[in-house]
Parts: structure tokens; sequence; C-alpha cells
């Protein structure tokens, strides 16, 4: 499945024309083995074209070098499998047990209970976003911040060193001198294991590209405790981007430890990709396909999770606005919706929930974004090695001044 790069118009072209193209998007098939400095992850080979030749696709500029991009963007052994990782490092979500999770989950809960913290006093935290971000940016280093951290890292690659030729390997491993944590998102999938690979440093995925977003799936997962009183047996419905969409994509993977039923509510060009599907079989998740999107489809829902259509995703825009209007939730469609319904999105949203739907008692996506805080506090100091007792033991209270 080729998932596109941010608003760029894909071009084709073949390995032999590397040196006048970059950052291509590989397809694949078959996973190999392959080494890339000192580190070994695993790759697929690139589609071989009808001409014979290695195809690659390609847009206009990047920083990384040929083996990286294979690296990074090849990953098709991985997406729905558990990583073998080094450090402490929050790639995947597919790595978590459900006990890791319910222990982050009471962790999260304390950091509800009292934010502002010295816990990392002294830590560095950085930063890397190579693609825009605000709730997921802001909530991270707000979180370093009410936990005594400081924090370094750039919101734009443009001004940093990348323009000037640096791949990411050299970025990633010159950023591992300064800081205790490196926090990235970057647009291509792999970006975050192929960066946990090189530094012993842990890195938390804050997005790649179109494939996992799991500090999003902890949020989202402590907000559904916090509405349902359990993650067991829930019914989730997934409604919109299913295709492009990272977040509903880490969330089918983290819910496989606690019997849900899923509903994939999208039209058929964003339809939840079949490795995904297949994911479920092999896990033994049970869920249903639709394209209606209606009030007799929600009133089934303890969770309605909305999505929006991802513009940056798409190089064909008329294919975009054939479908960024399909569905669009609407305050009359809630008229059979279950007591105990809410519905979360992880934001930003364009059209497809109505502004009448913010003030019904089943709305909770603004509620759902602060939650990203808590959930952000206990990611950073689990990775850094800072356990639940330690965290329930301190007593060391950062001022509000200083956590600001």
């Amino acid at each position: 499945m080729l998932l596109m790069c941010a608003q760029r118009k894909l071009t084709r072209c073949c390995a032999a024309e590397w040196a006048s193209r970059d950052r291509p998007l590989v397809r694949r098939n078959a996973p190999k083995r392959a080494n890339f400095g000192d580190g070994a992850v695993t790759v697929a080979p690139r589609e071989t074209a009808a001409n014979g030749k290695d195809e690659i696709f390609c847009t206009a500029k990047t920083t990384n070098t040929p083996q990286e991009c294979v690296i990074l963007r090849a990953q098709s052994n991985f997406k729905t499998k558990t990583l073998m990782i080094t450090n402490s490092s929050l790639v995947s979500i597919a790595n978590l047990s459900r006990e890791k999770i319910l222990y982050l989950m009471e962790m999260a809960h304390e950091f509800e209970l009292r934010p502002n913290r010295k816990l990392l006093d002294g830590r560095i935290v950085a930063t890397l976003f190579f693609e825009p971000s605000t709730r997921t940016r802001l909530s991270f280093e707000t979180a370093a911040n009410r936990l005594g951290a400081r924090v370094i890292g750039f919101t734009d690659p443009k001004v940093t060193s990348s323009t000037k030729g640096e791949t990411l390997k050299d970025t990633i491993m010159m950023v591992a001198n300064y800081s205790d944590v490196i926090v990235m998102r970057h647009y291509l999938e792999g970006a975050a294991l192929y960066a946990s690979e090189l530094t012993p440093v842990p890195v938390v995925n804050a997005g790649d590209g179109a494939h996992q977003h799991p500090s999003q799936t902890l949020l989202d997962l402590y907000t559904m405790m916090q509405t349902q009183g359990t993650l067991d047996n829930l019914h989730i419905h997934l409604v919109g981007d299913l295709k492009y969409g990272r977040t509903v994509h880490s969330l089918i993977m983290a819910m496989r430890h606690f019997n849900p039923t899923f509903h994939f509510i999208a039209p058929a060009e964003l339809a939840m990709p079949e490795e995904y599907k297949q994911y479920c079989r092999e896990h033994g998740i049970q869920f249903v396909e639709h394209e209606n999107f209606d009030e007799e489809v929600i009133a089934e829902a303890d969770i309605l999770y909305m999505t929006r259509v991802q513009r940056e995703r798409f190089s064909d825009l008329m294919e975009y606005e054939r479908v960024k209007d399909v569905y669009i939730l609407r305050r009359e469609m809630l008229a059979k919706a279950r007591r105990n319904l809410r519905i979360l999105h992880p934001l930003p949203r364009v059209n497809e929930i109505a502004q009448d739907v913010d003030d019904t008692p089943y709305a909770y996506y603004f509620e759902q974004a602060r939650n990203g805080l808590f959930a952000r506090e206990a990611i950073i100091c689990d990775v850094l090695g800072i356990t639940l007792d330690e965290v329930r033991a301190d007593s060391a209270l950062l001022s509000q001044n200083s956590a600001l």
C-alpha cells in the first residue's frame, strides 16, 4: 500500500535515477534483513517494475540517504507485529501487554490527580517534529515542563541542518548527545523504529506517517476507561479515514487485550487496510464493516471514534474532494444513542463533526485532548525508568509558575 507524503506530488523513478531524486516511498513485498551502519533492521525489497528495474516512488526533496529511505518506508513486516526494541522506547503499541497498558493508565491517573512534579528535574526532552502538530507537540512539551524537565527541539525541519543535507541518522545521533529522551513525529512509516535502533536514548513515536501513533492510543484508552469504567467488551465504531488513520490502526492493536467489537465505517476508498483486518482475525477481534453512517449504526456504539479525512495523505486532490465530506456527524443522528456513548476524535476536526454536537452530553473530544497531558507524562516517565511506585511516593511539587 502506497501512503502519500504531505501535499507533495508523487513522481515515479527508478533506482538508477536516485542521484537526481529524493525521499522515496517504497512499495513492498516479502520482507528481508538488511544492515545499515551499525544497526540492523528488517526491510522489504522493492517491487520490480515492468522494465525489470527496481521501482521506487519519490517526491521533491529530503535529507535521507537511499538506504535510510528503504529502511524507513519498507516496513510491511512490522505494521502489525511485535517489535524487538533494545531500549525502553515506545515505538509501537503492539509491544505493550494488557498489564502494561493498565499500569500506564494507573500512572496517568496519578498525574491527573497531581500533574505538577519535579520527577524530571535536570532532564532534557527533545521534541523533533518533521510534520505539523498542535495537540501532540504541545501536550508532550507541557508534560515535560510540568514534570520539571527542559525542552529542546524544532517544529519545522526547514530551520534545521536537514536543509543542508544532514541525514535523519545524523540528526538523531546529534540530538541524542543533548537529551535524555527523544519525542519524534515523522512523515515516513518506520522512522521511529529506525531512530530507536540508532541510539540508547529512548525514542517516543509521536506519529510515523500512516503507521502508528501510540501516545494518542494511550490517551484514547485512558479516556475510554474514564468514561466507560472499563476497557473490556466495548463496541467501538471507527468512522472516516481508516486507510491512512494511524490513530485507528494503533487503537485496534491496543484493544486486542480487551475483547472489543469494532465497527469499521468508511467509504471504499478509505476502508480499513486488509493487514489490520487480518490482524483482527488472528487475534480473535470481532469486526463489522459498514458504508452507511446513520443513527441505526450509531445506536450500537459505546465509543464513536470520528476521524478527519487527511488531505496531506492524498496525491490526487480530486479524490480527496470526493471523499472528504462523506461522513458528517450531526446532532439529530444521536437520537438513538446509548446513554453511555462518548464521541472521541484525535483532532483537528474539519467538517466531520458538526458544531451542534459539541454541547451534547456525548461529546468528549476536548476532554480527550486534555487527557493527552496525563498520558504523556506517564509515557515520558516510563521510558525514563520512573516507576508507578516512585510517582506515588513523590512529594516534591513543582510550582504552577515553574511548570508554565
